[in-house]
């Protein structure tokens, strides 16, 4: 464990969150606890994450799985990583098994992510047309009754979720008052003030937007985009962000 819940950064995220690390050390026995591989942290390189460290909070107890065998402190430099990925135990824990078989049964790993690609393929293009059908019907009434960023849960934590709805919202009541046959420029305004707010609430907050606040940032407002008539600025309107 690298930091526990009353950290700075636990507390960002809500609290009673804890930031655990998985170590280099394989084997089937446990380990001594002086064995030097047990204070590197584990690099992963499989399913493309290149060479990202296997470290993620997590919430709640740990499984009974685990088993304790001492106390080493992190380094001060290991206490200031900084981590925005929460994931359940079971997903921290699985890290080093998936680690190992990519290392040492490579030819048997690659076919199983080829058919998966496959399968994860066919669910991309379903869920595309389903978007693309959302798209063509959603109107500003529907977002102003719409729960943005629904799948955030613990991540980002709860104030900067509130934080991020309500810009959204506000960027819906903006367009609205405008009305429909408003000037271009006046909603083009309003999508690209929506975009400095998120720049500044990024920068504020040290830089909390990572991929899926990110994804999720772009997907909402592709939607406001096309509920107010301008879609064809979508793209254009990106170039502001700074996430």
């Amino acid at each position: 464990m690298l930091q526990d819940a009353s950290s700075k950064e636990s507390k960002r995220f809500g609290g009673s969150i804890v930031l655990v690390a998985n170590s280099k050390w394989v084997g089937k026995k446990p380990p001594a606890i002086d064995d030097p591989t047990l204070r590197e942290i584990l690099l992963l390189t499989h399913h493309r994450m290149n060479g990202r460290p296997s470290m993620s909070w997590v919430h709640g107890k740990p499984p009974a799985s685990l088993q304790l065998i001492g106390v080493i402190p992190p380094s001060a430099s290991e206490i200031k990583l900084l981590c925005n990925t929460y994931a359940h135990w079971d997903y921290i824990t699985g890290q080093p098994w998936m680690q190992w078989r990519l290392d040492h049964d490579h030819a048997a790993v690659l076919k199983e992510d080829a058919a998966e690609e496959v399968a994860e393929e066919r669910e991309r293009q379903k869920a595309d047309s389903t978007r693309q059908a959302y798209l063509k019907k959603v109107t500003l009434d529907d977002l102003a009754n719409h729960e943005f960023f629904s799948s955030w849960k613990r991540l980002p934590g709860r104030r900067l979720t509130k934080l991020s709805r309500a810009l959204m919202a506000n960027a819906v009541r903006r367009l609205t008052e405008l009305g429909a046959r408003s000037k271009k420029q006046d909603r083009l305004e309003v999508l690209r003030d929506c975009i400095e707010a998120f720049n500044h609430l990024d920068s504020h907050n040290n830089h909390f937007i990572e991929t899926e606040e990110r994804e999720a940032i772009c997907l909402e407002l592709e939607a406001i985009c096309h509920a107010c008539g301008m879609q064809n600025k979508f793209e254009e309107v990106l170039e502001q962000r700074d996430w």
